[in-house]
């Protein structure tokens, strides 16, 4: 299986155990890595940095809130 949206690694452990002779391709990793690199490269420190998301902000926030600290989000 190739795992194509980035929120599937939060169920990868369930889906393992679920079948655990499965190969899972993931594009997780890949996304991330470039999504930071391209921030560390074109981000001042002292920038101010927003979050845009179609979907529920308050919900997105208390999974972001895992990750990240003191975000600025708003729904489009």
């Amino acid at each position: 299986w190739i795992l194509g949206c980035t929120h599937y690694d939060l169920l990868l452990e369930i889906i393992h155990d679920m079948y655990p002779n499965l190969n899972i391709v993931s594009s997780s990793r890949c996304i991330i890595d470039t999504l930071k690199e391209s921030i560390e490269l074109n981000t001042d420190k002292n920038s101010e940095q927003l979050y845009y998301v179609t979907s529920d902000k308050e919900r997105f926030n208390d999974g972001a809130s895992m990750f990240m600290n003191n975000i600025e989000v708003h729904q489009i």
